[in-house]
């Protein structure tokens, strides 16, 4: 799996809504692919891992949670950007 320096738009101050968004989109996909996955494994399975198991949905949750984080911090961006500058909010007319 990917690391933290191959998603930089967590970390970066300067990094879009747009690309915040792309991010969460992926890291949704990436849970929904594995959770899939993971429901295909035990449909056909004679006997389920619990140790395996666990392991799985702590990733989904994980991926889950990124994607989430992603999506917060775009609706963020666009609510600040939306924000006018202080000096134009308490100008005295």
């Amino acid at each position: 799996m990917n690391g933290p320096k191959d998603h930089p738009h967590l970390t970066d101050a300067d990094a879009t809504a747009h690309a915040l968004m792309n991010e969460a989109t992926e890291w949704l996909q990436h849970a929904r692919g594995i959770s899939s996955l993971l429901a295909s494994l035990i449909y056909e399975a004679e006997g389920v891992k619990c140790k395996d198991m666990a392991s799985a949905l702590d990733a989904i949750e994980a991926m889950t949670h990124m994607g989430l984080q992603c999506a917060t911090q775009a609706h963020t961006r666009m609510v600040w950007d939306q924000t006018p500058p202080v000096n134009d909010v308490l100008r005295v007319v």
